[in-house]
Parts: structure tokens; C-alpha cells; sequence
């Protein structure tokens, strides 16, 4: 990986999920727990896609070689996007190749792996000619010449058993030359593995039973991040939706741990990045300002719909744009307004239904009262935000100028319905000096936001 500042992720600079204490816990687990395993350890690491993985992962990687874990000894990582090479059909030399790679190809050890890892290629044409010819120099398609070669044992390519039982001694050799880097009771080589559920289902499967039979080497340890609910749906596809996953994945995996959530002081440190990071670029981009009052019902909204990170940045990007500007310190952007369009870009990224309905003024009450129900711990929140959307006309209102009718149709109960009557016109008020009182708020940023999509597309 570049070294650069922007390229080398590290928990100091880039921790916005408050992970670094997960992370050293997780080190002290595999430091302890590697040794009650007779072969391989392999740890599921289980998040949804976009809840930030990857990111750990880097992070956790540049930790390690910048010696700062607590391991008792620092081992080689090596960091695989199974995904990327999916198209190879062959995880063994996925694997092998990036060892290769993280050792140094010109390392002992390196040309020791790249030497056995030539006769494997040799043996196997079904092996991608691409893949093959960049961890060994040799070309298949010139297998012919393979013979000429002074270490080169006589193989006849026509008969399968000689085929097989050489490749069998290839592969023996090479778990004894990985073996070798461990000379003591530490974990030596630490795999991670991403994107595995991204792959295709005899891929990812062909995976697991590459990591469980041929690299089952005491002193390595995998960690496979994964969306485990999707690797579930790519195992049924290849074994039908009868198997028993938790088993069959057990047979694999010997430990399954979940990436924490992001929540309270976490939560409020990311979104108050995020807004640097796409709103105050500095040379690069110019937004109107957001009021430092307004963060804060800001963070709350984001966290009632329990966005991950990489749905964050996309609710960012969608924003920045929105309030760009010429000016290199553009004045505060109205709080109305600032409220219209953090709601539309979250919806767009979460509830697309719910966002169209809002920017066409079709929106059914009950839909958007329950849009806002994880916000029912504090029920002023969900109303508060409910009375934004009627008083803005993004929800169906057939009353004319009885709110109180339309707070009852979504299931509201306990509420004052001249108080409520009052408080829409209230908003509506201080809307009226820079929108029409029919004008629907959440279609013009409607309108903004599928303009911005076309642009990109």
C-alpha cells in the first residue's frame, strides 16, 4: 500500500467509528486463542454491507505494521479482496499470490513459494493464464516450452493421475515451506479477507474449502469479512435452500464476532467529520455554512435511521452538491430548508418509495409517521419532524387547514388539535417569506437532487 498520508489509513487520523479498543481486544483474543487450535484459526468477522469493514480492516493492517497492536509478535498481514479476483476461478493462487506479494517476490521466502507455485502452474492448465503468469513469470500458453526448462520434472499432460499425484506433492511442499515461517507458538501470518460475499457462489464456496484444506497451518490466522446474511444466500444457491448454514459454516469458521455499531459520542464524532470532510474543503469545494445549532438535530436524524458509514457518505455527497456555492464563505443556509434537504438525501439513499412519494406531495400519513418511529423514545422528535413534512406539503392533505385531522389519520394520539392546528400555520409562517404557501418544499429538492443524478450519470 502507498505510504502517502491520504493512502495510509490509521486509527489516529481516520478512527471516526471509535474502533482502535475494539481492534487491541481482538488482537489480545487471537494472541490467546490461536494456540487452542490445532490447525488454522478463522474468525468470521460479520457486518452488513457499508458498515465499514473494509476500512477496519486497513486500518487494523497499518496498526499492526506500524508495530502499535498487542500481539506478542508482529506478524505478516496480508489484506485480499477476494471480490477482485473472483474472475481468476482458482483461490489458491489468489491466496499464494498475495503472500508472495506481501513477503517480497525476491525475499527467500518469496522465490522458495514462487518456485513450488510454477510447478502447481504447470500442472494445471484450468488456472487463469493472467493470474498464473503474474505470480510465476511463465506463460501456459507456452506450456510446451516447459520441458526445455533444467528443473523441469517430465510430466506427460495426457495422463491425469501422474497430473494429480504431482500437484498433490506441489501442494505438500508448499504448506511445508509456509510451515517453515513459523518457527515458534506466535501467530506468524495473519489473512484477511474481504469481500468474500461479494463472489460468485462456487467461488466464495471454493473459497472456504481452500482455506480449510490447504492452509490449515497452525500459527495462521484468517479473519473472513463478511455480510453474513448475504454469504448465507450465496451457500444456498450452491447447495439449495435446505442446508443448514450455521452448521455448514461452523465446519469453516471457529469463532463468529459482529463489528461494533456505531452509536452516541461515535456516532456524533463521524457525522461531525463528515461534514468536514464533504462540506468545508478548503480550496476544493465552498457550501453554504450550517449553523453549529443545527448539528446536533442533524446527528439525531441520521441516527434514527441507523445509517452506515458508506450510506453516510453517500447522504454527503448528495449534500455537498446541494449546498455549494461560489462563495468562498457563503452565508448560513436556512434552517427549513437545511432540515428539507438532509431528510430528501438520507431518503434517497434508504427509502427511495418514501422520497418520491414526498417530492411528488403524495406521501400517506402512516407512511411517514412510521418512517419516523424509531424516533418514538422521544415522541416530540417524531412529531416535530412529521409537522416539518405537512407543513412543507409533502403529505397528502385533502383538510385544507385542519392539521389536526391529518395527525389523526397517521395514528397520532395525545395531542391538542388546536395546538397542533397552530403550530403547522406557525411553521408555514415562517416559511411564507421565502416559499409560496402552496409550494411544495420537498419537490423542488426533489427536483435538485434527480438533477444531480442525471449530471452524474
Amino acid at each position: 500500500m502507498n505510504n502517502n498520508d491520504d493512502m495510509n489509513l490509521s486509527f489516529e487520523r481516520y478512527d471516526k467509528m471509535e474502533l482502535v479498543d475494539f481492534a487491541e481486544r481482538l488482537e489480545k483474543y487471537i494472541n490467546v486463542e490461536h494456540l487452542f487450535v490445532d490447525e488454522s484459526l478463522v474468525i468470521s468477522l460479520n457486518a452488513v454491507f457499508g458498515a465499514g469493514k473494509s476500512t477496519f480492516l486497513e486500518m487494523w493492517k497499518n496498526r499492526i505494521n506500524d508495530e502499535k497492536s498487542s500481539f506478542d509478535k508482529k506478524p505478516t498481514v496480508v489484506k485480499i479482496n477476494a471480490w477482485r479476483d473472483d474472475y481468476c476461478g482458482d483461490p489458491f493462487i489468489s491466496i499464494i499470490s498475495s503472500l508472495i506479494e506481501e513477503l517480497g517476490s525476491e525475499s527467500e521466502k518469496g522465490k522458495n513459494l514462487r518456485k513450488e507455485i510454477k510447478k502447481i502452474g504447470r500442472l494445471s492448465l484450468s488456472i487463469s493464464n493472467q493470474i498464473v503468469n503474474k505470480v510465476t513469470g511463465v506463460d501456459l500458453f507456452e506450456a510446451g516450452k516447459y520441458a526445455e526448462e533444467k528443473d523441469q520434472e517430465e510430466i506427460t499432460l495426457s495422463d491425469p493421475f501422474q497430473i494429480y499425484e504431482q500437484k498433490k506433492n506441489a501442494l505438500h511442499r508448499i504448506k511445508e515451506i509456509i510451515k517453515g515461517f513459523i518457527s515458534d507458538d506466535n501467530m506468524n501470518i495473519l489473512f484477511f479477507i474481504d469481500e468474500l460475499d461479494r463472489c460468485r457462489p462456487d467461488y466464495a464456496i471454493s473459497y472456504l474449502e481452500t482455506i480449510k484444506h490447504v492452509f490449515d497451518i497452525k500459527g495462521i490466522v484468517f479473519i473472513l469479512a463478511v455480510d453474513r446474511g448475504q454469504l448465507e444466500c450465496t451457500a444456498r444457491v450452491a447447495f439449495g435452500h435446505k442446508m443448514n448454514f450455521p452448521e455448514y459454516y461452523r465446519k469453516f469458521v471457529q469463532r463468529e464476532i459482529y463489528l461494533p455499531n456505531i452509536y452516541g459520542e461515535a456516532y456524533k464524532k463521524l457525522t461531525k467529520k463528515y461534514v468536514q470532510d464533504y462540506l468545508k474543503q478548503e480550496n476544493k469545494r465552498y457550501c453554504l455554512q450550517i449553523d453549529p445549532g443545527n448539528i446536533q438535530n442533524i446527528i439525531d436524524l441520521l441516527n434514527a435511521f441507523q445509517l452506515t458509514p458508506r450510506q453516510l457518505q453517500e447522504v454527503f455527497r448528495i449534500l455537498s452538491h446541494l449546498l455549494e456555492t461560489d462563495e468562498k464563505y457563503g452565508d448560513n443556509v436556512e434552517e427549513y430548508l437545511l432540515y428539507g434537504i438532509i431528510l430528501m438525501s438520507i431518503l434517497k439513499v434508504l427509502q427511495l418509495n418514501i422520497y418520491n412519494d414526498l417530492g411528488n406531495q403524495g406521501a400517506e400519513p402512516k407512511e411517514v409517521k412510521e418512517l419516523f418511529s424509531s424516533m418514538d423514545s422521544k415522541q416530540e422528535d417524531s412529531r416535530r419532524w412529521f409537522r416539518f413534512c405537512l407543513a412543507c406539503n409533502g403529505i397528502k392533505n385533502p383538510n385544507g387547514e385542519k392539521y389536526s385531522l391529518v395527525f389523526k389519520e397517521a395514528g397520532f394520539i395525545g395531542f391538542n388539535e388546536d395546538n397542533v392546528n397552530k403550530e403547522v400555520k406557525d411553521y408555514k409562517a415562517n416559511f411564507f417569506h421565502l416559499m409560496d404557501e402552496d409550494e411544495n418544499l420537498f419537490s423542488s429538492i426533489y427536483s435538485s437532487i434527480e438533477d444531480l443524478t442525471n449530471f452524474e450519470s
